[in-house]
């Protein structure tokens, strides 16, 4: 039926694939890697050649018994047509399986370079990935990993107290800052709120407040410069807070100096100051043109600026008839040294340098922190002279 022409570079398959290419196909796998390795090329590039040699040479194979069928077809009686009938669907099966055929090797190959490429990725990282058997100490493991604390996604932990910048990344922080506020919140209250109702501890309820009140900017203060946090909106968070307790101090201690809330027009006034900052930290997240830290941040000196302006008028106003000294020390403190120096020296823009510091552990800020205490200490000491 078939020609005995050399189509085929393998001589050896000629037979076979005139009778069953099947077969052929899977006598030629073995003559295939024979003749890969003498030709020295690479098996996935051979292969792919002796696919398409073959496929080929199957395929002229078919169009000339299609030719010779038809040329005898007309000369053929009825016996010859059925015969080419059951030729045809011989073929036709054929057909199908090489195609079945051609399809398992195809997969096979996928396979085998699938596996080969596993195996290449671990030699490359030089350990076999294998899964330890888990025990009872590693389900422990994997459960506390599940449960976290709820804090560790906006706390960093690690480096409490010790961060080197803050989460917006754009000032720098000292070794120093915010220790001395985290140490006087953290012992203040425990002591002010245990001690409150014992015999030695006896001090006027004002006094009393004015102590509370004036821990307040130093828990908001410890907030945002002791606390390292992680995301940026926990950071402007703190740092609204740390406006608002600077504003709260002055705004308390002006209501406390004056006696009752609704008794001085300058308690009322800082009230009504407060409360304008407050509105303008919720405006500050509501837009992102700018950030926290400048947004209305003229407003916000004027508004420190009047705060220390009804303090002042305030403590002259009540303090002055008592220990003028007193007095002269409070303002000459917390009036002129400690804003001038934080203009000049301590603000975020500022390129002046200031005495008495240590790069990178204390800086010019820690230095105001120092005045504004001893200036809460000699109010203390006045409220208690009243």
């Amino acid at each position: 039926m078939f020609s005995t022409k050399l189509i085929h570079p393998n001589q050896e398959i000629e037979y076979e694939i005139a009778h069953s290419p099947v077969r052929a196909l899977k006598h030629s796998y073995g003559s295939n890697l024979r003749r890969a390795k003498s030709l020295d090329l690479p098996r996935d590039a051979f292969e792919r050649r002796v696919s398409e040699e073959t496929f080929r040479s199957l395929k002229e194979h078919l169009k000339r018994f299609e030719e010779e069928n038809n040329e005898d077809g007309e000369e053929k009686d009825e016996h010859s047509s059925s015969s080419e009938d059951d030729d045809e669907e011989r073929r036709d099966e054929e057909e199908d399986e090489i195609s079945l055929a051609g399809n398992a090797r195809r997969r096979l190959r996928r396979n085998s370079s699938r596996k080969s490429s596993n195996r290449s990725d671990e030699r490359r990282d030089g350990k076999h990935h294998r899964r330890a058997p888990q025990t009872s100490s590693s389900s422990s493991k994997s459960r506390r990993k599940k449960y976290r604390f709820p804090l560790a996604s906006l706390i960093d932990f690690r480096k409490l107290g010790r961060h080197k910048r803050y989460a917006d990344l754009t000032m720098s922080r000292p070794l120093m800052r915010g220790w001395l506020h985290c140490l006087l919140a953290s012992v203040g209250y425990p002591i002010l709120l245990y001690n409150n109702k014992s015999e030695w501890f006896r001090v006027h309820p004002r006094t009393f407040w004015l102590m509370m009140c004036t821990l307040v900017p130093y828990t908001c203060s410890t907030f945002l410069h002791f606390i390292p946090w992680k995301s940026r909106f926990a950071h402007d968070v703190a740092l609204s807070a740390d406006f608002l307790g600077i504003s709260f101090g002055f705004t308390s201690h002006t209501v406390l100096f004056s006696g009752d809330l609704f008794q001085g027009t300058e308690a009322r006034v800082a009230v009504c100051a407060t409360s304008i900052l407050f509105f303008m930290q919720i405006l500050a997240f509501r837009q992102k043109q700018t950030c926290v830290m400048k947004y209305m941040r003229r407003e916000r000196f004027l508004i420190f600026a009047f705060n220390i302006v009804l303090l002042m008028i305030t403590e002259t106003k009540y303090i002055h008839g008592v220990s003028w000294k007193t007095n002269v020390a409070i303002q000459f403190t917390s009036k002129f040294l400690s804003p001038f120096y934080f203009v000049y020296c301590t603000r975020m823009d500022c390129k002046r340098r200031s005495p008495m510091t240590i790069p990178g552990v204390w800086c010019a800020h820690e230095n105001w922190h120092l005045m504004i205490f001893a200036n809460h200490l000699m109010q203390i000491y006045a409220m208690i002279r009243l």
